[in-house]
């Protein structure tokens, strides 16, 4: 466990320190060769670590058939089944004809009861991190 601590408190702050990393961008490009070979394991590095936390986050949304923000593809459309045939997806619904007090309307495309949530936005929430939730309206009795 020593050898950890050591490497953490005392290596890696004299490695990081000792990187000859420019102050701006314009001085990256009078960098020496020596300098490039000096930052090359240090990019490389950070290069791998981003690459897996990007493609660790990509698997885990691809597996819950939700679309990574950002990532287009065709199986990524924000609508990923409902109703795939019309050109567009309508919905009208009299408030009138809404028996309860109140009716939540799915905004996340992934209801299996769609226009009306069903709470599958909470799957998206918890396993990407996001904050969808449905349009609540509210049918007021008014006297």
């Amino acid at each position: 466990m020593e050898t950890v601590a050591n490497f953490v408190t005392i290596f890696l702050p004299k490695y990081l320190h000792s990187l000859p990393i420019p102050d701006t961008l314009e001085k990256w490009a009078y960098l020496s060769i020596d300098q490039w070979v000096l930052l090359l394991p240090f990019l490389s590095l950070s290069f791998i670590i981003l690459r897996f936390a990007v493609g660790g986050m990509r698997r885990l949304c691809k597996r819950s058939r939700i679309p990574v923000v950002g990532v287009r593809t065709d199986e990524n459309h924000i609508n990923p089944y409902i109703l795939k045939k019309e050109e567009k997806v309508v919905h009208a619904i009299s408030l009138n004809d809404i028996e309860d007090s109140h009716v939540a309307i799915c905004r996340c495309w992934r209801s299996s009861q769609f226009p009306y949530c069903d709470g599958s936005h909470n799957a998206w929430n918890e396993q990407c991190g996001d904050n969808v939730g449905p349009l609540v309206l509210v049918k007021e009795h008014r006297e």
